[in-house]
């Protein structure tokens, strides 16, 4: 998976739960000391469980938003 794709976790944010590893579905969370750390980011699929189970907001999943070109759009120039 893309680099770009994967979780972001943010560290200020984080109070080392847990939750995020232990519920994530591939394993590409592991708690390393007191942090979740991305062990395996080439095995995320990008569910999103560790972000809407993050009890403090400190997962984000980016998404990239591209606009379909409308029929006649590409002819106003």
């Amino acid at each position: 998976m893309d680099e770009w794709r994967l979780p972001i976790i943010n560290p200020t944010l984080c109070v080392g739960c847990g939750w995020c590893a232990t519920y994530c579905p591939e394993n590409t969370v592991a708690m390393i000391g007191a942090r979740p750390r991305l062990v395996r980011p080439e095995s995320c699929i990008y569910c999103g469980l560790c972000e809407e189970i993050c009890p403090a907001g400190a997962i984000s999943l980016p998404y990239e938003i591209v606009l379909a070109e409308q029929e006649g759009d590409a002819d106003a120039d």
